[in-house]
């Protein structure tokens, strides 16, 4: 059938038209080094990912000021998120706080990041308290290091050496938050899955604006 005459089409929307996200983390090189490393594998160059270091209220206040002059710019995040742990931050709830003020998304782990890296190998809700000679930290790292004997905190290869087992550690994950939220006890939990399930279905609507349109 004849197209009619002057009849528009809508143009399909390319990979460029994806929400812009922003992953601010506490950590300079772990966190940040999973998450680039995310974006690499899955191609999503929409994803912007940033490690600062230092306490939560800094990372929080960081991210404030990359979203406010992405805005200025006219290139606005469509989510922000905060990635940081709990461990032993005296400012973990003032920067939560502050973060939903802002509606920023938050990817919080009690104790420590090593939690959602453990869940790829067990599901534990073993608590972690502090001790005279480690922190909380310190102890669920003792605990990845029996399945990942080489870790280091600033391990690049570490979403390569978990990324094959991510589907269980998403179900732990969301099993230990379920868990968290029963019984009032956060340590430990993670919402760091929260992001990924965000970010893979970034991907996956990239993946589905990439596809041929069929011819009829």
């Amino acid at each position: 059938m004849a197209r009619r005459p002057g009849r528009l089409t809508k143009p399909r929307p390319s990979v460029r038209d994806l929400d812009r996200v922003l992953v601010v983390c506490e950590g300079k090189k772990t966190e940040p080094q999973y998450f680039v490393a995310f974006r690499g594998r899955y191609r999503i160059h929409t994803l912007s990912v940033v490690g600062i270091g230092g306490d939560p209220s800094v990372l929080v206040d960081h991210a404030i000021r990359l979203s406010r002059r992405e805005a200025r710019r006219g290139e606005r995040y469509e989510d922000v998120w905060c990635v940081f742990d709990h461990d032993d931050h005296p400012h973990f709830e003032e920067a939560s706080r502050k973060a939903e003020a802002k509606r920023f998304r938050l990817a919080r782990s009690w104790p420590c990041f090593e939690y959602w890296l453990l869940l790829h190998f067990e599901y534990s809700r073993k608590p972690y308290a502090r001790l005279p000679d480690r922190s909380p930290c310190a102890a669920c790292i003792e605990d990845l290091r029996t399945h990942l004997p080489m870790y280091e905190k600033s391990d690049e290869d570490v979403f390569a050496m978990t990324h094959g087992r991510l589907s269980g550690a998403l179900a732990n994950a969301r099993q230990a938050q379920k868990d968290a939220r029963a019984t009032g006890e956060r340590s430990p939990s993670t919402e760091v899955h929260q992001l990924v399930e965000e970010l893979s279905n970034l991907n996956a609507k990239k993946e589905e604006m990439g596809k041929p349109t069929s011819k009829g």
